[in-house]
């Protein structure tokens, strides 16, 4: 995680921030205890925005990681706070532990993250596409029944996606032709 923290996504968030210049209030990103985490200016505590999870075998690894862009705030109030919990966190609800991606880079940031990151793991390796992202968005849809499943599958918020929720549409139009 240190690899992944240090080689790419130290980058990507220093790239989001320059990007969003003045108008940002951009968190200085951090790998603490297994979480991604933003220092923020005026919160004395540091906010997790990022988690992950890692499979290492003789044959390779597989890096999987989560960044939180947004959620139901009434969704998050039935949560309880976990007897087992990262030390930095403390005794903090949800609601004081976690920062939404798109309170602190803005509207689009989004697609920022996805242009920063694109670039980023680009300029660092050999990347070769195996599945187009149209094909991948088909699978995703063959597997979960369609947009109806597909949004069921996501909470019922249609467009709420980001990028993902637009171009699932745009796939299911497709696909109606």
């Amino acid at each position: 995680m240190n690899w992944s923290a240090q080689k790419v996504y130290s980058h990507v968030f220093e790239s989001m921030n320059e990007a969003r210049g003045s108008s940002c209030e951009g968190g200085k990103f951090e790998l603490l205890e297994n979480d991604y985490v933003l220092s923020l200016a005026g919160e004395p505590n540091l906010l997790k925005f990022g988690g992950n999870a890692q499979a290492i075998t003789s044959m390779g690894f597989l890096h999987h990681t989560s960044f939180l862009y947004d959620w139901d705030d009434t969704n998050m109030s039935h949560l309880t706070v976990p007897e087992k919990r990262p030390d930095y966190r403390g005794d903090r609800g949800h609601g004081r532990f976690l920062v939404k991606m798109k309170e602190v880079w803005g509207k689009g940031c989004d697609e920022l993250f996805y242009d920063a990151l694109e670039e980023r793991v680009g300029g660092a390796f050999d990347v070769e596409e195996k599945m187009g992202y149209d094909d991948v968005m088909q699978a995703v849809f063959e597997g979960t029944g369609g947009q109806k499943g597909w949004e069921d599958w996501c909470g019922g918020k249609p467009g709420s996606w980001g990028r993902l929720g637009a171009r699932t549409r745009w796939v299911e139009d497709e696909r109606r032709k």
